[in-house]
C-alpha cells in the first residue's frame, strides 16, 4: 500500500495490524509516533537531521527572548548586528552565579528555560537562532509533511508500536519497536553521509 499521504498512513496502519474498528483511534496512534519522532523515549530514538532544522531572530527584553513554538534544540545561537558573537549553553544556575549582574557587560552565554531563552550578560538586541524544529503534525488538513514523503516506514512502525498496549499485544512491542528504530537510525545515517560527503579534516591546535 502507498503512503503517500494521511489517509494512505491510517489505512496501512489499520490493514498492518487486521483490524478495521480502529478508525477513530488510529489518528491517536500517528500523534503519538510523532511525539516519539520529536522527542524519544526510554529505548527509542528521537530523530535528528538537517530537514528538521530552521532559523528564527528572537527579540529580547532584559536579554530574554521566547523560542518558536516548534523549538526541540537550539544548534547555534548568535547575537545580532555589527559584531554579533556566537553564545555557548550554559546551566542556568552557573549563569546566575557567574554573573550576579547581568545587566552589565556583552553577551557570552545563555540558557534555555522551557521555551524562554537568557542570554548572560543580558543582550539588548536579537539573537540568531538556528534550531531542530518538530516534524509538522499531520492531519486531514495537513494531509503531507516531508517526514512522510521522504521517510514514510518511520511513521507507519512508530505508529504501529503505539498500537501494541492498546490492543494488549505487548509481544509486538519488540518487533515494531526494532523496527521503527532502524528505520530513525538509517534516516539520520543517510543524513551524516550526506553532510560530510566530500568535506575535508583539520587537525586544530594551539601555536607554541
Amino acid at each position: 500500500m502507498a503512503l503517500a499521504n494521511y489517509s494512505d498512513l491510517k489505512a496501512s496502519v489499520a490493514a498492518w495490524i487486521e483490524r478495521d474498528d480502529m478508525t477513530n483511534v488510529i489518528p491517536d496512534f500517528i500523534v503519538a509516533a510523532e511525539q516519539m519522532v520529536n522527542y524519544g523515549g526510554e529505548d527509542f530514538p528521537a530523530l535528528r537531521c538537517t530537514d528538521m532544522q530552521g532559523s528564527a531572530t528572537i527579540a529580547l527584553t532584559n536579554g530574554a527572548g521566547a523560542a518558536p513554538a516548534d523549538f526541540l534544540a537550539a544548534t547555534a545561537v548568535s547575537t545580532s548586528g555589527v559584531g554579533g558573537a556566537s553564545l555557548e549553553l550554559v546551566a542556568e544556575d552557573w549563569a546566575n552565579n557567574a554573573y550576579p549582574n547581568p545587566s552589565s557587560g556583552y553577551a557570552a552565554f545563555y540558557t534555555i528555560v522551557g521555551s524562554t531563552i537568557t542570554t548572560y550578560p543580558y543582550h539588548t538586541g536579537s539573537l540568531n537562532l538556528t534550531y531542530y524544529k518538530m516534524v509538522p503534525a499531520l492531519s486531514d488538513a495537513a494531509p503531507t509533511n516531508w517526514l512522510l514523503t521522504k521517510a514514510p516506514m518511520i511513521y507507519l512502525y512508530g505508529a504501529l508500536l503505539q498500537t501494541a498496549p492498546f490492543t494488549g499485544d505487548d509481544g509486538r512491542i519488540a518487533t515494531w519497536g526494532k523496527l521503527y528504530t532502524q528505520a530513525v537510525r538509517g534516516l539520520a545515517h543517510s543524513d551524516a553521509v550526506k553532510r560530510l560527503s566530500g568535506a575535508t579534516t583539520r587537525v586544530r591546535f594551539k601555536a607554541p
